[in-house]
């Protein structure tokens, strides 16, 4: 299991974009670490305006949109979206996102 970040700077705005990928392995570290699997926590933080386009089928095993100056893009697309954990969304950022998430039994929502 690792944490990624949401960076952006990857070959496109899609969260499982592999030319260069949107995700990194720190905090504004874009150093290209592969697309999250269920295994992997998630954080989008840090100020960062860069939107997120969900247009396959995404898993991970907690979901983090940081609030406060955390992030500030647009979550959109209507891919699935299954988080095994917690996913915590954050009044900053805008959601246009269309599909269904799906959180395990065992993860809450806090929105």
């Amino acid at each position: 299991m690792a944490t990624k970040y949401w960076v952006g700077g990857g070959s496109s705005t899609n969260w499982n974009a592999t030319g260069n990928t949107n995700w990194g392995s720190a905090s504004a570290t874009r150093d290209n670490q592969p697309v999250p699997t269920a295994s992997d926590d998630l954080i989008f933080d840090n100020g960062d305006a860069t939107n997120c386009v969900i247009t396959a089928g995404a898993t991970c095993a907690s979901l983090t949109f940081a609030g406060g100056t955390g992030y500030v893009g647009t979550v959109s697309g209507s891919g699935s979206l299954s988080v095994a954990g917690n996913l915590t969304l954050a009044s900053t950022m805008t959601r246009t996102f269309t599909s269904e998430i799906t959180i395990s039994s065992a993860g809450t929502a806090t929105i």
